[in-house]
Formats: C-alpha cells, sequence, structure tokens
C-alpha cells in the first residue's frame, strides 16, 4: 500500500469512528466496531459494523455486573452492621438500619451494658451471598440470605465466657431485608432473620 493510500484510509477511518461514537454513544457492552478490508493500493474492499458483543450477550454481561455491584454492596453493610451491633456503635447503627430494627438492636445493647458484659463475634471466613429478590434497576427493595461461620461468644465484666464456645465455630444463616426511600440514598436494614444450621 502506498504511503498516500494509507494517509486516505486512515482518515476515513477516525471520520467513521468519530461519527460513530457520536451516533452510538459510550454503553461498553454495546460499542460498535468497524472491520476495513483494504487492498494493498488502499482501496477500500469491505467496510461494516460489527457487534462487540450480541445484544442477548451485552445485557446478560451487563446484569452480572450490576449484581456484583449489589453483592459487594451487600457485603459490606452485612460487616458494617455485624460489627457496629458487637461494638455497641449505635450512633453507626442508626445510620444502617430503620427506626424498628433500631430498637431491637439498642435494647439488646443496651442490656449488654447495664449488665456489664462484653460480645464477641469473628467471622471464620467470608459470608456466602444468595441474593432471592429479582434484581432490576432503580429496585427499593431487596431481601437477602448470608451463610456464614462464626465464632461467637458473650464475657462478664471479669472476662469469663458465659455464654457460647470461643473455639467452637457456628454456622449462620441470616436473611436479611434492605430498603431504600429514592434511587440515590442509602440501603437500610428493615427485617432480619436468623438461625443457626446444624449438619
Amino acid at each position: 500500500m502506498s504511503n498516500a493510500g494509507i494517509l486516505i484510509l486512515a482518515i476515513v477511518v477516525v471520520l467513521l469512528v468519530a461519527k460513530l461514537r457520536s451516533v452510538l454513544g459510550a454503553d461498553p457492552l454495546r460499542q460498535k466496531m468497524l472491520k476495513v478490508v483494504s487492498d494493498k493500493d488502499g482501496k477500500i474492499l469491505e467496510m461494516r459494523l460489527l457487534d462487540r458483543l450480541p445484544a442477548d450477550e451485552a445485557d446478560k454481561q451487563r446484569e452480572k455486573t450490576f449484581e456484583e455491584k449489589m453483592t459487594a454492596i451487600l457485603n459490606h453493610l452485612f460487616h458494617s452492621v455485624v460489627e457496629s451491633f458487637v461494638k455497641g456503635d449505635m450512633k453507626k447503627l442508626k445510620t444502617l438500619t430503620t427506626p424498628q430494627v433500631f430498637s431491637v438492636f439498642e435494647e439488646d445493647i443496651e442490656k449488654r451494658r447495664t449488665k456489664k458484659q462484653v460480645m464477641e463475634l469473628s467471622l471464620v471466613s467470608q459470608p456466602k451471598i444468595k441474593i432471592t429478590t429479582p434484581l432490576r434497576e432503580n429496585m427499593k427493595r431487596v431481601t437477602v440470605e448470608f451463610t456464614s461461620e462464626q465464632v461467637n461468644v458473650l464475657k462478664n465484666e471479669k472476662g469469663r465466657v458465659i455464654e457460647g464456645d470461643p473455639v467452637h465455630i457456628v454456622k449462620m444463616r441470616d436473611v436479611w431485608t434492605f430498603t431504600k426511600e429514592k434511587p440515590y440514598t442509602d440501603w437500610t436494614l428493615c427485617e432480619t432473620k436468623g438461625q443457626e444450621v446444624h449438619g
């Protein structure tokens, strides 16, 4: 290909790509790519648009990306709520829960303080997260199942264990529901159910 041919081809491609970006937008999953076939003299033999991903595959990829994002958010919320409850950090808990759920946590924390008891909880591994609500953009309510392995004990003011076993791992399954008033607000915990899993 001659230098002139290369230059002309480059100019054509640049102009077409610029035009495509203005028309197609910036969705990385649905961007087009330009296929250009030319001969040795720079004459264009074929020029057509190809999907980077087929439409259905792009939609599946987008759903997967959204699910991964939600899972990360829920994982962070789980750790934040558990940590705040164990530490008795009611100020932080109030920002993570609805008034109804907060009142339950507050009562338990106050009982521990009155009796001068200390709660210790260690997560042995990352919780397994199962979202049971169909995911969609701008959703305002989501229910999720957290399955975790924990070491959970309660100590008196002298540091003696009065409940639980510091060397025994307990498998717990917690079903929590989170809600948000508007798309741009944070998720808050509105319902909790938990039980030990045996076997």
